[in-house]
């Protein structure tokens, strides 16, 4: 009969079994440690900027640029709120990255635009009858003191000109559509907007005549000489003048910024200032772009993200 000690395993054999415990275990350690270890080997990149001391934290830039993508992304997603008080705080937002982003603020202008147009649609319902506010243009260009103050005298004369020629445009093609008082505004806050921004020169650089043949002879529809494309001929004045006004940021970015007296105040003082018009033209800009998408410009990104400043 067998007992209970013919089960008991042998000294050899208890080794025998621990050896093999102890080799499964480092087996097991290995497989748990080797993905461990090749995420070591192969770190997920981080973005950081190379602008922060060690590049340990993030840039303004990619601060606001980041803000305004997620707000872009939550919007454009299946669980966004369709509301035209969260599409406006997304346009906000991609102001915001245009001004924190030199490189990137054509790109973000657009967006922003494509944001107020969604509030627009909302808004509107998308009636077919609907006309697209002015009121976001006409604020805009009425506020442009300190940057009428703080660009030289290359940014202002690009700007104002701009302007000028939109508001020139408008107001012959009012007289060639009928029920067009809307664009009679139109026409008045562009020279409202360049008178401002020559405010602070010497000299009017404004014409204040150019050519009509081309508005003339294409009152309706016309071709966009930066990209070939046809679009309703007021929503192309309203594009050539967010580029004019897109250029000059670009120009007064380039040039130390301001009069003598924004040049005897404190750094930091000027910094707010140069800012603070930056983000005044970008308004402008957007206003810009805005309607000339609600007006027809083809809102795609072949057309409309090209180097809006190529103009």
């Amino acid at each position: 009969m067998q007992t209970l000690q013919d089960f008991r395993p042998s000294s050899s054999s208890g080794r025998s079994r621990g050896r093999i415990l102890r080799l499964m275990s480092a087996a097991f350690a290995g497989l748990l440690l080797t993905p461990a270890l090749a995420a070591c080997s192969n770190p997920t990149p981080i973005k950081v900027s190379v602008q922060e001391p060690g590049g340990l934290r993030t840039s303004t830039c990619e601060t606001a640029y980041s803000r305004a993508s997620t707000r872009e992304h939550l919007d454009m997603g299946p669980f966004g709120i369709a509301t035209a008080e969260s599409y406006e705080e997304t346009a906000q937002s991609w102001i915001d990255a245009a001004v924190e982003c030199p490189s990137r603020r054509d790109e973000a202008a657009v967006y922003a635009a494509r944001a107020h147009m969604r509030a627009w649609h909302v808004q509107s319902g998308e009636a077919a009858e609907a006309k697209p506010s002015t009121s976001l243009a006409i604020s805009s260009s009425d506020n442009l003191d300190t940057a009428a103050a703080t660009m030289g005298k290359e940014a202002a004369t690009q700007a104002a000109k701009g302007e000028d020629m939109a508001g020139f445009a408008m107001s012959i093609l009012a007289a060639r559509h009928a029920g067009a008082e809307w664009m009679l505004s139109l026409s008045d806050a562009h020279t409202t907007a360049g008178q401002i921004l020559v405010s602070h020169l010497e000299a009017d650089p404004r014409p204040g005549t150019y050519s009509v043949q081309e508005l003339l002879a294409h009152p309706d529809t016309i071709i966009d000489k930066a990209n070939g494309l046809r679009s309703p001929t007021t929503a192309l004045v309203e594009m050539n003048a967010a580029r004019s006004i897109l250029a000059s940021i670009d120009a007064m970015s380039k040039t130390t910024s301001g009069t003598g007296k924004h040049q005897e105040s404190s750094a930091d003082e000027a910094a707010r200032n140069h800012r603070k018009a930056v983000r005044e033209l970008t308004d402008l800009a957007v206003s810009h772009i805005y309607l000339s998408l609600a007006f027809g410009y083809p809102n795609t990104k072949t057309a409309i993200f090209a180097p809006l400043s190529a103009f």
